[in-house]
């Protein structure tokens, strides 16, 4: 009964509320004397549990000696138990009449107890350990606060642990996460006695010179720091050992072979949170860095292996994937550019060497039906000049034209014959430019091509472009993901999605605007080139950005800016942990929060995401139905609201407010729309 008391115990305190620093210095004012225990207190652990330093201990081995330790992170965990049953039993046998006082063994005493490995590789190993305790340790900012607090109010501070560790890696891992100016250490490994029996307590007490009364002590064990320590009439505060401030649990959605490192690296992220900054913030640090910063292995691995030296980020979701890069290879040695490229500045330009109308329209986006107005911005002409020959062919800037029928429409054929001389003239003049711009930016040879991905069209484009031209270029395609639908006759690889689409897009299908919203750049679209005046280089000319109003940035744009400074502070705080760097996860398990908040989010993603606005030829947003009663009386809207929903999955939820497997909802009624 008491052991289970012990354990509900422990458990509680591992799910107390945040830190509430301002009590705890209300309970501490009155003492001259405040002692703070190291791990889980002072300090944190970048994992999950200690036994997966074990682990990672037991990878840099192999790296460094080629040797593979099987379950290396059992055999170490048993040792430690061997060595504290071997000095139990010592204890036990000495007597009254030579007794042993020590009751902590030394990390050279669990070495001991390893069988199988060679002194010298035991002796590796300690040293690897050694190396990862000190690499892998955090301040824990909460309580540095505090610790801070007490020195400042001329409080006497000491650090005290029950640890096997050596005092001269103890001192080094306080002095690197700030911990200095303290008054005494004191270790069970260092003295002989434990918080967990008292003794320790005892010892501070008596090498002080203090009464119980004067010293108050801080720490996250129920039994160690909390019991013990009141049992003798010290003052004891009790604080969580692990707050959790990640917004997602998705370690059960993971590949098994994925688990222990995804388990790693959440813990990192737990640990080092800013919890200072706002939720997007947050969420860009806990969801969106893992992604890019995983791709940008996989695409810097792949630049190795085929020996390409120029890389090429389109604009405008490749500049936060350059970002990420050169965060992550400050001195690749790499030739790497953002060039200013889209859709419309790579179509206008190829249009007088394919000016027959399927053509064209083949290079349209893929929207069903377009507007006059729309047709003639595609073609790279301003609609509001050609208002005479729309009024001889019967149209005007606002009739709409389903796609598939464009080339069928005898007024619509008869308009383009009439404007055509026009598109060709502006077409080749585009092209100039755009082959001086790609000129500029050394755009020939092997190189890789950078992108968010789907289709692939903005290197099919480039590709018929620089064939017309002769450009020797041989382009190599690098996506976060691809349809089904892409164009796979190209060289074009996807993180996730590199087989037609079975593991690719289609997962992000249902939330597809969600996922595009976390790399858009805070810039406008290319629309084409020109040259400067002042010093002859050709520069692109870019649309007016759609997210600034009145010269400020709108709610929109401030967010994503947000999301992507959090995700660039991850990779930024994940190269303190090189070992750390080298785990790797598939691309589905890198995906997995953002997967997670598309399919399944909750009330608070919802409202986070769901009012997002894109400004194209109307205002659309990611998910904001309107009410259900509504829709009752007007199912057309439902239906238009529905499929123009930029996140259809969150349109659903909010929709309805059931619990309900909404992705599944989705594939139905998109098998239904098909």
């Amino acid at each position: 009964m008491q052991s289970n008391l012990k354990v509900m115990a422990k458990e509680r305190v591992r799910t107390l509320p945040p830190l509430n620093i301002e009590k705890i210095k209300k309970c501490i004012e009155g003492y001259s004397y405040v002692s703070f225990d190291i791990f889980d207190t002072l300090l944190k652990r970048t994992v999950e549990k200690p036994s997966h330093i074990f682990y990672l201990a037991a990878e840099e081995f192999k790296k460094r000696t080629g040797q593979v330790i099987l379950d290396y992170e059992t055999m170490r965990s048993k040792a430690e138990i061997h060595a504290r049953a071997v000095l139990d039993d010592k204890k036990s046998k000495a007597g009254q009449e030579s007794p042993i006082h020590s009751e902590e063994i030394t990390l050279t005493d669990i070495y001991r107890q390893i069988n199988g490995l060679t002194v010298q590789d035991k002796e590796i190993l300690m040293q690897i350990e050694y190396d990862l305790e000190l690499q892998l340790c955090c301040e824990n900012k909460d309580m540095k606060k505090l610790f801070e607090w007490c020195l400042e109010n001329n409080k006497k501070v000491l650090c005290i642990s029950d640890i096997y560790l050596p005092a001269s890696l103890i001192e080094e891992m306080l002095t690197k996460c700030g911990y200095t100016a303290y008054d005494r250490l004191y270790l069970s490994s260092l003295t002989g006695f434990k918080k967990s029996t008292g003794s320790l307590f005892l010892h501070v007490l008596k090498s002080l010179k203090i009464s119980e009364k004067e010293l108050v002590h801080i720490g996250d064990s129920f039994q160690s720091d909390y019991l013990a320590a009141n049992k003798l009439g010290i003052k004891s505060v009790l604080v969580p050992n692990k707050i959790n401030q990640l917004s997602r649990d998705v370690v059960s959605d993971v590949s098994p072979k994925d688990k222990l490192a995804y388990q790693i690296l959440q813990a990192m992220i737990n640990c080092t949170m800013p919890s200072e900054q706002d939720e997007y913030y947050r969420f860009g640090y806990e969801t969106f860095g893992i992604l890019l910063h995983h791709f940008n292995r996989w695409l810097k691995k792949d630049l190795e292996k085929r020996n390409i030296s120029k890389i090429f980020f389109f604009s405008r979701d490749g500049k936060i994937m350059k970002a990420a890069f050169d965060t992550m290879y400050p001195e690749s040695g790499l030739k790497e550019h953002y060039i200013c490229v889209s859709r419309r500045s790579l179509r206008v330009p190829q249009l007088w060497f394919q000016s027959d109308l399927n053509s064209i329209v083949y290079g349209f986006p893929a929207a069903k039906y377009i507007t006059m107005e729309t047709f003639l911005i595609n073609i790279g002409l301003e609609p509001d000049k050609y208002m005479k020959e729309l009024k001889e062919c019967g149209l005007t800037l606002s009739t709409v034209v389903k796609r598939s029928e464009i080339s069928a429409s005898e007024s619509l054929v008869a308009f383009y014959g009439k404007i055509k001389p026009d598109m060709v003239a502006n077409s080749r003049k585009e092209y100039d430019s755009l082959l001086r711009y790609l000129k500029a930016n050394d755009f020939y040879g092997e190189v890789a091509v950078v992108d968010i991905g789907w289709r692939g069209s903005l290197q099919y484009f480039l590709q018929q472009i620089t064939e017309q031209a002769g450009i020797p270029v041989n382009m190599h395609g690098y996506y976060i993901s691809l349809s089904k639908d892409a164009k796979w006759d190209l060289d074009i690889q996807g993180y996730v999605g590199n087989d037609a689409g079975k593991n690719g897009c289609m997962v992000w299908k249902p939330f597809v605007g969600l996922a595009e919203t976390l790399f858009m750049a805070l810039e406008g679209s290319a629309k084409k080139y020109t040259c400067s005046d002042a010093n002859h280089t050709i520069e692109p000319i870019l649309y007016p950005f759609e997210y600034v109003k009145n010269g400020k940035l709108l709610p929109e744009a401030l967010h994503v800016k947000a999301i992507q400074e959090g995700a660039i502070s991850y990779i930024n705080t994940l190269k303190h942990y090189p070992t750390l760097t080298e785990l790797t996860v598939s691309s589905l398990s890198a995906f997995a929060k953002i997967i997670a908040v598309g399919n399944t989010p909750n009330r608070k993603e919802l409202n986070m995401f769901a009012n997002f606005q894109f400004l194209d030829e109307k205002v659309t947003y990611l998910a904001k139905p309107a009410k259900l009663k509504f829709y009752l009386t007007a199912p057309k809207q439902l239906k238009q609201d529905l499929w123009s929903s930029r996140w259809k999955v969150g349109f659903l939820k909010r929709l309805l407010h059931l619990p309900f497997n909404y992705v599944k909802l989705y594939k139905v009624l998109s098998s239904l729309k098909e």
